[in-house]
């Protein structure tokens, strides 16, 4: 259920982003992008939602909301001596006060005469730029004029500048890609993963640590390319990941969550043995202390302990175990600022003992002073990736503010 509702998101996340591409190109003009009926069978309020987000504007939602005559219509009424007066007035007489009339016209003498007879619509459909501005000249504001057909990001422009209302574009919904990005991460550094809540940085990280597998694109580590089936294959890689709740449990002692799951025993007889108490202890005791937490005893319940040692435990933890890479998923989050900054300190540690460390938050404050390259996430997508040095808060601001 997880991976269906992940890849929802990324179907969604790329209609709205491609909407907002279209919405920006043509944000000096008056035309308005809307989308159509071609979306994916099933997901229609979705996806028409989607567009909204992004900034676009829904066309019908489905048959019965307004009457559309097209150019094959129009063909075959007029075998049977139909004009196109007759045909709009039909239309109209048929239908209810409240039901708007659009039709498709093939040439400007076709235009006049829809004009004419009273369309609410001209949708003007694969006409050439020049074509299309005479016919918004010609319309002189007495409709509103509607452009589709093969429209795309290249396009667009020029046809909003052209004057028309409306431009229809069915790529938005029924060929949006999903959402990627790329991040490269640098040995013994700092990574400030930002953005703000409903960004995807969770789900970017369960995917860097074998808990969701990607549907697409690759993961390289230290040179070779590896695709993680479970958490545990990414651990025994070396990459440790703590969550913002992280995996601790309350009611039992520090050693026996330190080496939870790996456990050291003896006597060992198949899968069963007598764990190594005093060792663990010991060796509970010198990982905390090579990450400068003094606490009393090993055997102290974890209930005890403050948010901040909390936290310290667990990257005790991953150090123990030879972590190379650190994830940290909001790891201040809800801490005093006396603990959030013990947490920070930990971090900084990290680096000098050769550990690589993503540290996830919304919290620029916590972030930057300790970070030594940064990327933004926005709505599933990177939307900037930079050292610290040629970036300020004040610009990470703007781009989570303002996206």
């Amino acid at each position: 259920a997880e991976r269906t509702s992940l890849n929802f998101l990324r179907k969604l996340s790329g209609v709205a982003t491609q909407t907002s591409k279209f919405v920006e190109l043509v944000s000096h003009t008056k035309a308005k992008i809307v989308d159509t009926r071609k979306t994916t069978p099933g997901y229609r309020n979705l996806e028409k939602y989607a567009v909204r987000m992004g900034g676009g504007h829904n066309h019908r939602q489905n048959l019965s909301d307004g009457i559309l005559i097209k150019d094959n219509h129009l063909k075959i009424l007029a075998n049977q001596g139909l004009t196109i007066s007759d045909v709009i007035k039909k239309a109209q007489q048929n239908s209810s006060h409240t039901i708007k009339t659009e039709i498709e016209v093939e040439n400007l003498d076709d235009l006049i005469s829809a004009v004419e007879s009273g369309a609410d619509i001209i949708l003007l459909d694969n006409m050439s730029v020049e074509m299309m501005r005479r016919a918004v000249d010609l319309c002189e504001g007495k409709v509103i004029t509607e452009a589709s057909g093969g429209i795309n990001l290249t396009s667009v422009k020029a046809i909003a500048e052209t004057g028309v209302n409306l431009i229809s574009v069915g790529a938005i919904t029924h060929s949006a890609p999903n959402l990627d990005l790329s991040l490269d991460i640098k040995k013994d550094s700092v990574v400030g993963l930002i953005g703000d809540n409903g960004a995807g940085k969770s789900t970017l990280i369960k995917i860097l640590s074998g808990a969701h597998q990607a549907d697409s694109g690759q993961i390289y580590f230290e040179g070779s390319e590896v695709k993680f089936k479970s958490t545990k294959e990414a651990m025994n890689l070396g990459i440790e990941t703590i969550y913002q709740y992280s995996a601790l449990i309350p009611e039992m002692s520090i050693a026996r969550n330190i080496f939870i799951g790996r456990e050291e025993t003896k006597y060992n007889i198949g899968p069963f043995g007598i764990m190594k108490r005093k060792e663990m202890d010991e060796d509970a005791m010198k990982a905390l202390t090579d990450v400068e937490l003094h606490l009393r005893s090993p055997e102290t319940p974890v209930n005890q302990l403050s948010g901040g040692e909390r936290q310290g435990v667990v990257i005790a933890r991953a150090m123990y175990f030879r972590s190379k890479v650190l994830i940290l998923d909001e790891p201040t989050n809800h801490l005093s600022v006396k603990e959030a900054n013990k947490v920070l300190r930990f971090v900084e540690g990290l680096k000098k003992q050769g550990v690589t460390s993503i540290f996830i938050t919304h919290n620029l404050s916590h972030v930057f002073p300790i970070a030594d390259h940064l990327c933004v996430m926005a709505r599933g997508e990177k939307i900037a990736d930079m050292e610290k040095k040629d970036t300020n808060i004040e610009q990470l601001t703007d781009l989570l503010v303002n996206g």
